[in-house]
């Protein structure tokens, strides 16, 4: 039945207590970290500096997190945000949110397309893994997990 075509597939056990997946690459080494006014960006032997900007507060928060969702008044507070839009009165906490989601999601996205036109490699793997959202999370895939220096 499905065991045998999982088998066939080459999927393991997804009850097995196994720490990684089998065909799991080695973790490699990713670095986002803000030196003064510029980010530094690595992953491998390549790097690049960009220049700071709100989205890689964002994006840092996240990746200090993998797996966990984040709703984007927290991730907004967490990053320096404006940690006072939770507590507004109940018929603006709806409006505070949705504005903390498009910041979020459009500051985000423009952060992850830096990185893709500097580093290629590492802005594909943010686009695919980083969602966004009322809620936003960093998801890596655990057969290319990278270990990140924040």
């Amino acid at each position: 039945g499905l065991a045998r075509l999982a088998r066939r597939c080459g999927v393991a056990d997804r009850d097995a207590a196994a720490p990684e997946p089998a065909d799991a690459a080695p973790a490699a080494d990713a670095v986002l970290r803000r030196e003064r006014d510029v980010w530094l960006v690595a992953l491998g032997a390549q790097s690049v500096r960009l220049r700071d900007m709100k989205g890689l507060h964002f994006l840092a928060t996240l990746l200090a997190s993998p797996g966990r969702e984040l709703h984007s008044l927290e991730l907004a507070a967490a990053a320096g945000g404006d940690a006072d839009a939770a507590a507004d009165p109940e018929h603006r906490a709806g409006s505070a949110a949705e504005r903390a989601r498009v910041n979020v999601t459009r500051t985000v996205r423009a952060a992850i397309e830096k990185i893709a036109a500097a580093h290629p490699a590492l802005g594909e793997h943010l686009a695919a893994t980083v969602r966004t959202g009322l809620f936003s999370s960093y998801a890596p895939d655990p057969r290319r997990a990278l270990r990140w220096e924040l």
